[in-house]
């Protein structure tokens, strides 16, 4: 069973890049696969501005972890520089949770408007790539950047997922530190400093 969700749509090519990055974010190994979604944004461009009749499809180079529920807007970690902003032009049926125990991301999908059968885990998918070639700068003029840099261009991302591939890895739960008693003497201070710091 297959699942096509809107991941952006809209008329900001800032905004299409942040979204599109942080899809990229919800794969196995999210932060090391900058260089995948730089050779996938360009075969995207290239096949959209070769073929004339249909818009591009895409598959993902990597798997993407997904789970069901209430829609959440998550955070990114800084290092990420990854900022999404859902807005009126943007269907939050997509949004997504950042695990900071396990340093991964998860799209999370509204659970009241996808199919009880999707399970939550990994998945093999594609993208879609809609919007007029314009979105694009061109490449035998402007070669430092991929976008026209113009807002007045609608474009729509879709994902679709082709394959569950397996559970999501379990959350490692990290051990909360002991509870100690705030030190209320100069000595206990130095104790309790020897102890956090294993001098």
């Amino acid at each position: 069973m297959s699942f096509t969700f809107t991941v952006y749509k809209g008329n900001s090519h800032v905004m299409f890049h942040q979204f599109y990055g942080s899809i990229w974010f919800c794969t196995e190994n999210g932060f090391s696969f900058k260089t995948d979604s730089n050779d996938v944004l360009y075969l995207i461009r290239k096949k959209h501005l070769q073929n004339t009749e249909e818009d591009p499809v895409v598959p993902m180079t990597a798997p993407v972890r997904v789970s069901r529920g209430v829609p959440v807007l998550g955070k990114f970690p800084d290092c990420f520089k990854c900022h999404v902003e859902f807005s009126e032009f943007t269907d939050n049926l997509f949004t997504f949770k950042h695990d900071f125990a396990i340093e991964a991301s998860t799209i999370i999908l509204d659970h009241s408007r996808t199919p009880d059968t999707l399970l939550p885990g990994l998945y093999s998918s594609s993208l879609k790539f809609v919007a007029r070639r314009e979105f694009w700068a061109d490449p035998a003029v402007h070669n430092q950047s991929i976008y026209r840099r113009c807002d007045n261009v609608c474009v729509e991302l879709l994902m679709t997922l082709e394959k569950w591939l397996g559970p999501l890895p379990e959350t490692i739960k990290k051990e909360p530190a002991p509870e100690r008693e705030f030190p209320k003497s100069i000595s206990a201070l130095i104790k309790d400093f020897r102890l956090t710091f294993n001098v």
